[in-house]
């Protein structure tokens, strides 16, 4: 039987998936992005999508068109 993950993403979050490091990393973007649209958040978002990711136990493709 394969174990899921999402018993982790809520309330149990592991370190450094916690939900206040993913807000922080949120909050670190839109001030960026608050104080100029052209601000390069690009490190703060990969984290932030590689979080969310480990958290659900998905590979994150290397390349996401939008």
């Amino acid at each position: 039987m394969q174990r899921r993950n999402t018993a982790l993403c809520s309330d149990g979050w592991k370190q450094p998936s916690s939900p206040a490091a993913l807000a922080a990393l949120v909050t670190q973007i839109l001030d960026a992005k608050a104080a100029g649209p052209a601000a390069d958040t690009a490190a703060a978002e990969a984290a932030g999508h590689a979080r969310v990711a480990a958290c659900y136990g998905v590979a994150r493709p290397a390349a996401v068109s939008a």
